[in-house]
């Protein structure tokens, strides 16, 4: 999340954004990096956009992403709460969607293990599916692209009286031989900063490295690995975050429902190893590779106070508390002559990928574990 003590001016962006044009792109240095993923706030980047273009209508505005069933079906859907085989499955090559909770109980969901979430029947022509990850044929998904990036768009969906959700991913690339590519797994992760505090302004994102890890949670401290997704974020005529306190010249709401794409993430590391395997491997070598993804959301057990019995504001800003939270795979930043789809057609993570939320002192209690790490959720 971005403080007032670290974040740069927003103002230098509203020329970049004068002379972007539709479709969207994500070519903009306006991001926060969460371990391995740069996340974009979409309607912040709508807001400057539509004050640097003032005759663009709403519904021209490249970063308003629709995302309602009938805008989302020819994507690629990774978990949602929507009906209809038009948006829970995919073409062949890629799992069909992860179906969400739904409603106010339960608190967490994870697709490891399926918890709280109804996983997709396993489909051929994957190798080495995990059962526990949504998984896709690189040359499928070679295909998907088009020469463009993949981005992981994100609906937050939970009530407005509790706006913010933890959210938490992991991805990484096999071969054949079921050898982990380079070695290395990507992250969308707090990096075990506070919850409230996490994210570097334009940060590295091939920096993060902490091999195959499980999410952790410090009640104690709030220090976890969750990202902090959702709630209202103020900000100053320059587009710089403030205190709500009436004096705000903006007031921009990332609780924005299932219908309206919250966050676009993109990881740099995974572009380039799809670029290289793109470039250099032959559709056979391709047609064994797979991506898997891991994606978990909510009040995680770690969250909970052992000495709180009651449990009462262990889950406050972190837990599940409406449901029908999506998060879509597309292609942005394609390159000239590719076919493009329109703006109101791109949508996420995913990724509760950025959070703009000023400060907050922990809250809660919590055990360190030896070694740095914190407890499994």
């Amino acid at each position: 999340m971005l403080t007032l003590r670290r974040l740069p001016s927003l103002l230098c962006l509203a020329g970049l954004l004068h002379a972007q044009a539709a479709p969207l792109s994500l070519d903009i240095p306006n991001y926060l990096t969460y371990g391995n993923v740069n996340s974009y706030s979409m309607p912040i980047l709508a807001g400057i956009y539509a004050e640097a273009n003032p005759l663009v209508p709403k519904n021209k505005n490249p970063y308003v992403v629709a995302s309602t069933p009938g805008e989302i079906k020819d994507k690629l859907v990774i978990y949602t709460g929507a009906n209809g085989v038009d948006v829970t499955t995919n073409a062949a090559g890629f799992d069909d969607a992860y179906l969400t909770p739904n409603g106010s109980s339960p608190e967490y969901a994870s697709m490891n293990g399926a918890v709280n979430v109804t996983a997709p029947t396993p489909k051929g022509g994957i190798a080495n599916a995990t059962g526990n990850t949504w998984d896709a044929n690189l040359l499928s998904l070679k295909g998907f692209l088009g020469g463009g990036s993949a981005a992981f768009m994100f609906n937050n969906n939970d009530t407005n009286q509790d706006q913010s959700l933890a959210v938490w991913a992991k991805l990484w690339l096999t071969d054949g031989n079921n050898q982990v590519y380079q070695n290395r797994y990507l992250y969308a992760s707090n990096e075990g900063a506070v919850y409230e505090n996490g994210g570097t302004f334009q940060g590295d994102a091939s920096l993060y490295d902490p091999g195959n890890v499980e999410p952790g949670v410090d009640y104690l401290t709030r220090e976890t690995d969750y990202i902090r997704s959702g709630g209202e974020v103020c900000l100053s005529a320059a587009w710089v975050p403030q205190a709500c306190d009436g004096s705000e010249a903006h007031k921009i709401n990332h609780n924005l429902g299932a219908d309206h794409v919250a966050y676009a993430g993109v990881f740099p590391v995974l572009d380039g190893w799809l670029n290289d395997l793109f470039q250099n491997e032959t559709d056979d070598v391709l047609d064994d590779y797979t991506l898997h993804f891991d994606f978990r959301l909510g009040c995680a057990a770690g969250w909970n106070n052992p000495n709180n019995p009651t449990r009462i504001d262990d889950c406050k800003d972190v837990r599940i508390d409406n449901g029908y939270e999506q998060l879509f795979l597309v292609a942005v930043n394609q390159p000239p002559g590719e076919e493009v789809p329109e703006p109101g057609t791109l949508v996420l993570l995913g990724i509760g990928l950025l959070s703009l939320a000023l400060s907050r002192r922990p809250l809660w209690h919590a055990v360190r574990v030896r070694g740095g790490r914190y407890g499994r959720p």
